[in-house]
């Protein structure tokens, strides 16, 4: 799992895995602060 800036006031997270078949998958959800209290999805793949 890896996290780096998105945009000025968010965070992209990266999930790279591999299971027990050997098969890979990466999943990565980017962040933004909508309000200073609440985080928002803005893209998701």
């Amino acid at each position: 799992m890896t996290y780096e800036p998105f945009g000025g006031k968010g965070m992209k997270i990266t999930i790279d895995a591999v299971n027990r078949d050997g098969v890979k998958s990466i999943y990565s959800l980017s962040l933004r602060i909508a309000t200073p209290n609440a985080w928002r999805p803005a893209i998701g793949s």
